[in-house]
Order: structure tokens, then sequence, then C-alpha cells
């Protein structure tokens, strides 16, 4: 049996639309594990009437607010299946999700799909999560070690993982910001992991997405370490001097170059003041931050630009 693991926060909005999908599945046996983590609006109310209809639906409710991750990891030791798939509340999944990542699984530990992206409206916008990631082929089984660690095609809401490995990876590090990167990164040690690029989910595009509203801010990271963990003096000294000017270019200089030039570059161009920052940040930081490419790259041709703009290499 599968067990869907629902976690929700204030999804009124849309998750009458959501659990209606999650109930027309193509496949039989499966429950819903539903956690709601202590919602303030009519969630929790919503959720007990589909408790109410359905036998296979089962709702729990936080004490207090725990975080998505904190109610991801609950909601796995609640669940009963030999796999578990993970949901959020806000999106639209094909009727056949679970026949599609059960069927790819085969014997490996963890499985992801591509979704589609829709507006708030949930009108389509005929882009898939593989194109805004450019992703432009599956990789094998032993490329996924290396990859992982910049860029993370396995969304949450389209993954699945055995329930038995699931729980060796718990808990998730404090320093890991989300679930379904820390399951895939842990299954592709063993090479068993594997992604489908078919289409599983509708992922709801709007401004209260976790992801969206936890965006890494890499100016704040750096300067939270800097005056946080006891610096020298005039490490922070170098850092205020650059700040300003790195946040005026954030957002001109994003970038999705690929990592490989990213690397070339750090290995011939950074030095001086602002390498001993950044690698400052990366030696205490280096998990987490490996898990966010786009802030990645963009360090990398951010310190690039600066470097051109001040006469070029130091």
């Amino acid at each position: 049996m599968i067990s869907i693991a629902l976690a929700t926060y204030n999804g009124e909005l849309f998750l009458k639309e959501q659990m209606e999908s999650l109930i027309n599945q193509t496949i039989t046996e499966y429950e819903i594990v539903i956690c709601d983590d202590n919602s303030t609006d009519s969630t929790y109310k919503i959720l007990l009437e589909y408790k109410s209809k359905y036998s296979f639906v089962k709702v729990f409710r936080n004490e207090r607010n725990l975080g998505f991750k904190k109610n991801f990891e609950k909601i796995i030791g609640l669940c009963s299946g030999n796999y578990i798939a993970f949901c959020d509340q806000d999106d639209i999944w094909t009727s056949d999700h679970l026949e599609i990542l059960l069927e790819t699984i085969e014997n490996n530990y963890f499985v992801g799909a591509n979704s589609e992206l829709i507006d708030q409206s949930g009108n389509r916008l005929d882009l898939s999560l593989m194109n805004t990631k450019k992703q432009t082929y599956i990789p094998s089984s032993a490329e996924y070690k290396k990859t992982l660690c910049y860029s993370n095609i396995f969304q949450g809401a389209c993954s699945m993982g055995r329930t038995e490995f699931l729980k060796k990876c718990l808990p998730i590090p404090e320093n890991v910001k989300y679930h379904d990167w820390w399951f895939a990164l842990i299954a592709s040690m063993d090479d068993k992991i594997v992604y489908s690029k078919n289409v599983v989910l509708f992922y709801r595009q709007h401004e209260n997405n976790v992801t969206r509203n936890n965006k890494f801010n890499l100016v704040k990271k750096i300067s939270d370490y800097l005056f946080n963990k006891g610096c020298k003096k005039k490490l922070r000294e170098q850092w205020v001097i650059n700040k300003t000017m790195l946040m005026e270019y954030e957002k001109k200089f994003f970038s999705q170059d690929s990592v490989s030039d990213a690397i070339k570059f750090y290995d011939s161009c950074l030095s001086g003041d602002i390498k001993s920052i950044i690698l400052h940040f990366f030696t205490n930081y280096k998990l987490m931050f490996l898990a966010e490419k786009e802030s990645f790259i963009f360090i990398f041709r951010l310190i690039n630009y600066i470097l051109c703009s001040h006469g070029g290499r130091r």
C-alpha cells in the first residue's frame, strides 16, 4: 500500500481542489495521511469533512506550528504504507500520479517525476519543472551524486520513497532546507534513485508558495554568519564595504550558466578579500549552500563582475 503524506497549513484556498485529485487516483490501495500544522483558517475544518466521507483519509493536527520540514518528518512516522508519496496542499495531482511513481520506482529507494506549472487560477502555463531548471535529459543513476550537489530536480510533491528508507534518513539535519533534496541525496549515495519525465502534477504558482517565501537570501546568510560566529573584525569590515555593492548586483547578474563554468571561474579568478569572505561562508555552510544551485552559481558570476569592474583579477 502507498501512503500519501500531506502537510497542510492555512491552505483553505486550494485545498479542496487538491483533495479531489487525491481521492480520484487510478490505483485503489492507498491512504491519505494529513498533518495540519496548527492552521488558523478553515483548513482543519475542510480536512475533517473529507475524513468523515472517506475511511482512507486520516487527519492529525499539531498543537503548535512545526514548520513544513518537521511536519513532514512527523507524518512519515504516522504512515502505514510500504511507500510514502509526498504531497503539498495547493497543487493538483494527475489521476495516474501514484500509478506512474509506483511503476517507475522498481527496486530503487526514491523516485521523482516531472510537473507542469499552472497559475493561481489553475491555468496551464505550458512550462514544465524540467524546463524551468533547464534539465534537458534524465541523468543516469550514477550521475545523481554529482548533479544533486548543485541542483535538485526532485520536487517533493512529485516524489515517493520506500518507507523503510525514509525513516532511516531521519532526522533531517537542521541546516538542510528541504526534505525532498535530502532524501534524494541519500538515495543517490547507493545509486538507488530514479526519475520520470512524465508529468504527474500541476504545480501551482502563487505568492504564498513555501519555497518562494523561503527564497535563499545570499547577502543575509553571509552577513548573519560573519556577525554571529565571532569572525575577525577585519573580515567583518571587508564585508560591510562590499555588501551594498553585492545587493545592487544581485538583481542584475543572476545567471543560469552551468556549474562547470562557475567552477572554472572559481579556480582561475577568485582571490583577494572577497575570496576570504566566501570561503569562510562555504566552510561553515557548505551542506545547506550546495542545495541551492541558483545561489551557488550566482555568487561566482557576481564575483566575476565585481573583479572585472575593479580592474580584473587581483
